[in-house]
């Protein structure tokens, strides 16, 4: 997938730390993921005691399509940020109806990352319809202020894909409502992130 970055681009984004792009993806890819990220969560729900928001943490680690679609579409966020190099720290499926204590709230990306050293991340707008009311994708800087009822009123689900620098650390956040999930694949509070887990977008 190749998608142009000029200069514009990257002075607004440096200045308003957000950008709205449309049509990265076309419907069917958006279908395509919405259908996977459910039959991710189904499987999830039928065999693990989590929570519905610990259930819909990193789907990609489950499935090929939305890993590469994360690569991919990290690879604008590279090209944004002027970066050589990023890494992929989480994705966060959010919905309306999942009971989030920040819904109200102004909140960054820092707020709902367990992951110290996030530099920025890509909202995806889903919709538990189709076809979806839009496929806009807003991607942002690890410090731009937003709410999620905000959000909302565009769509039902959101998709958020978060990136971090090469020398991010797991630690412990409050806000993140799935804040020992990294735990479970061997990370300590304080670890830094590595290839294996959470690969290099280049």
């Amino acid at each position: 997938m190749r998608y142009f970055i000029d200069n514009k681009h990257n002075l607004f984004f440096s200045t308003n730390k957000h950008l709205y792009f449309e049509n990265i993806f076309n419907e069917t890819d958006i279908n395509t993921i919405q259908k996977e990220i459910l039959n991710i969560y189904k499987k999830r729900k039928s065999s693990l005691k989590e929570s519905e928001y610990e259930l819909y943490r990193d789907l990609w680690r489950d499935s090929d399509l939305l890993l590469k679609k994360s690569k991919d579409i990290g690879k604008i966020l590279l090209l944004l940020r002027r970066e050589k190099l990023l890494r992929l720290a989480f994705d966060q499926v959010l919905h309306k109806d999942m009971p989030l204590p920040y819904l109200d709230e102004t909140i960054t990306l820092k707020t709902l990352s367990p992951i110290q050293g996030v530099i920025g991340g890509i909202f995806i707008f889903l919709s538990n319809t189709t076809p979806t009311p839009s496929t806009n994708f807003l991607f942002i800087k690890e410090d731009f202020e937003f709410t999620l009822k905000d959000l909302f009123e565009n769509t039902s689900h959101l998709y958020l894909i978060a990136f971090s620098n090469l020398k991010a650390q797991y630690i412990f956040n409050e806000n993140d409502l799935a804040a020992h999930k990294f735990k479970k694949l061997g990370y300590s509070y304080g670890d830094f992130l590595v290839d294996k887990y959470n690969p290099l977008i280049i």
